[in-house]
Parts: C-alpha cells; sequence; structure tokens
C-alpha cells in the first residue's frame, strides 16, 4: 500500500495537469504492491489523459479485478474499450476491434456506442440475426438513432427483406430522408415513392437526375414500370418543361434499361423486345423538334447499350437504329 504523503504527492501532480509525472509515480507505487486501488485509480485517469489507451485499459482491468461489483467502473472500462476498439477498426485490425466492442458490451450493455460500431465495423463477426438484435435493442433505448435506422434497414434490404427496410425509411420525414447516406440507401429500394421523396425539392433538375437514373432504371427493368412512369411524371413535374426539364434523361433510363444477369432465354427474349419497344418510342416521343427544346449538352444522353452485347444475339439491327437516333440526337443537342 502507498504512503498516505506519496498518494498525496501524485494526485498533487495529477492536478496540476502533469499527467506524464503522476502516471509514473503511480506506477512507482503499483510496482510494489499491485493491489493499489488508488494508485491504479490514477494511473488510469493519467493514461487515459495521455492517451495511452492500452495503459489506461491495463489500469482499469486491474481495478475490475479488485472491484468486480464495481459498475462506475466497469462504464469507464466499457467506454475506454469502444475507444480502443475504434483505433484498431481505423488501423483495419477489425477483429480485435470487434473483441474489444464485444467486451465493452458485457461490462456495460448500454453501451450504444459500442453496440452501434460492433454492427458497423464488426459485420464479418456476427450474422444478420445477431445485428438485427444488437440495433433492435439500441433503437429501443434510442428511437432517433439514425444511424442505427439506416444500419438496421441496409441489413434488411440485404437479407432481401425489403419491405422492412423501406417501411423504416418512409416513417422518415423529407429532410432526413433527403440526407446523403439516407438517400443512398433509398435509392436501393426500388420503391418510387422513397425516391421521389428522397430528392430535395431545391435540387437542380439535371443533379436530381444524375442522383435517381441508376435506380430509375432498376425501377424500370426489374420491379414497377407504372411506379417508374409515375416517378417520371413526378419529377418531371417538378420544373418547368423545357431546357431544364429531366425527361429525356429519365426517358433514356426507362425505355433503354437492361438487366446485367437473366435467368433464362425468355428473359434475355424479353428484355431485347423491351429496349426494342422503348427506342421505338423514343425515337417518336424525341424527334429533332423535341429535342431542340432541351438543354443544349450532350450529359443529356449519358446512357449506354453495352449490356445487348451479354445477349450473344445479333445486334446490328437494334444497335444501328440506336446509333441512328444517338446521332441525330447529339447533332440537335450540340450542332457545333
Amino acid at each position: 500500500m502507498s504512503t498516505s504523503v506519496e498518494l498525496a504527492h501524485a494526485q498533487a501532480v495529477y492536478a496540476t495537469g502533469d499527467a506524464a509525472r503522476a502516471y509514473a509515480l503511480a506506477q512507482g507505487m503499483i510496482a510494489r504492491d499491485r493491489d493499489d486501488v488508488a494508485a491504479l485509480s490514477i494511473a488510469a485517469n493519467a493514461a487515459m489523459q495521455l492517451q495511452r489507451l492500452d495503459d489506461a485499459d491495463v489500469a482499469l482491468n486491474e481495478l475490475l479485478r479488485l472491484r468486480p461489483n464495481d459498475t462506475a467502473i466497469a462504464r469507464s472500462r466499457s467506454r475506454l474499450l469502444n475507444k480502443i476498439g475504434h483505433r484498431d477498426a481505423e488501423q483495419q485490425d477489425l477483429i480485435a476491434a470487434a473483441q474489444r466492442w464485444r467486451i465493452a458490451l458485457t461490462l456495460w450493455p448500454d453501451n450504444d456506442d459500442a453496440a452501434f460500431n460492433l454492427v458497423l465495423h464488426g459485420a464479418a463477426t456476427l450474422d444478420d440475426d445477431e445485428a438485427i438484435r444488437i440495433l433492435q435493442t439500441l433503437l429501443s433505448r434510442r428511437p432517433d438513432d439514425l444511424g442505427a435506422r439506416r444500419l438496421l434497414a441496409e441489413i434488411e434490404r440485404n437479407r432481401g427483406d425489403t419491405d422492412s427496410a423501406r417501411r423504416r425509411l418512409m416513417a422518415l420525414d423529407d429532410a432526413t430522408l433527403q440526407g446523403a447516406e439516407m438517400r443512398a440507401l433509398a435509392l436501393t429500394l426500388n420503391d418510387a415513392d422513397l425516391i421521389e421523396r428522397s430528392l430535395p425539392e431545391s435540387l437542380e433538375a439535371a443533379r436530381a437526375v444524375d442522383i435517381g437514373q441508376v435506380a430509375f432504371a432498376t425501377l424500370s427493368t426489374l420491379h414497377d414500370r407504372a411506379a417508374a412512369q409515375t416517378l417520371t411524371r413526378t419529377l418531371t413535374r417538378r420544373y418547368p418543361y423545357g431546357a431544364q426539364s429531366p425527361s429525356l434523361r429519365l426517358a433514356l433510363a426507362q425505355e433503354l434499361s437492361l438487366s446485367a444477369l437473366h435467368a433464362d432465354r425468355d428473359s434475355i427474349f424479353n428484355a431485347r423486345r423491351n429496349f426494342e419497344q422503348g427506342l421505338s418510342r423514343l425515337a417518336l416521343d424525341y424527334s429533332a423538334e423535341r429535342l431542340r427544346t432541351c438543354a443544349p449538352g450532350l450529359a443529356q444522353l449519358n446512357w449506354s447499350n453495352f449490356l445487348l452485347a451479354y445477349h450473344c444475339e445479333d445486334d446490328l439491327a437494334l444497335q444501328s437504329r440506336y446509333g441512328d437516333w444517338l446521332c441525330m440526337a447529339a447533332a440537335t443537342l450540340r450542332p457545333d
């Protein structure tokens, strides 16, 4: 046991802000008596102030050995392990990080930061059911935690439960849904209402289409073409008809979208038929006269028919028709 004079000296040094000297004095006392609670407390606090996280953890672990039922010490170590886990994650040691967060939650099950980090960074160490259970418990305490809500929706989407993910995001207000991370998730859920709500009213037409075009194309190709058409009308109504209308960009996505994967030959046949019919509608709807009302930029034609080649069919006729229309459209939009 340290003498009262030694202890008072170490505490006084720590109080002056000299954490390094206080830590050294505490370590001297611990070297003589590893069960010195007062010295361990000084060592833990000084090490944390010095950002010597591993040394602080050693001291707190020893304190818990001596006082296993002390909830304040348990919480302190739990918070510290969360920080150490974050450091490990930044150093790409996710296995070690996950172990830290698991211990942190064992010490203090309500450590929401450790719970969130475990799911966010330690996904490889836990299955979906455990991750969902952790996030649902966290949200029961912090229902407004947007990060946890987003993570839970991502897991639900990834396991195929898109209905639950959509409901989770639909409950958000528009301003929250239009945040970058929430919007990115919304655009993957193939729901016209979510896509429309995730694009701010103040967003320029071209930017709105840039953000939503791929999601819109997926909606058009793989899901509900009627919903995609409704979304076309909704987005087009946002902006005056004319140069800034997104209708051309959306029409390209809706009419010419192709899936990267097909289950069978019938699926390929239907995709090519839809492309041919869409190309006919596009040529009819976007004549040179109408194209002259669009913004004069080649970016308006930002789309590709590359996936036709994956069908292993004779593409000459389709490619020629597409090329003819594209050449006319490019010359009309940029006659120079």
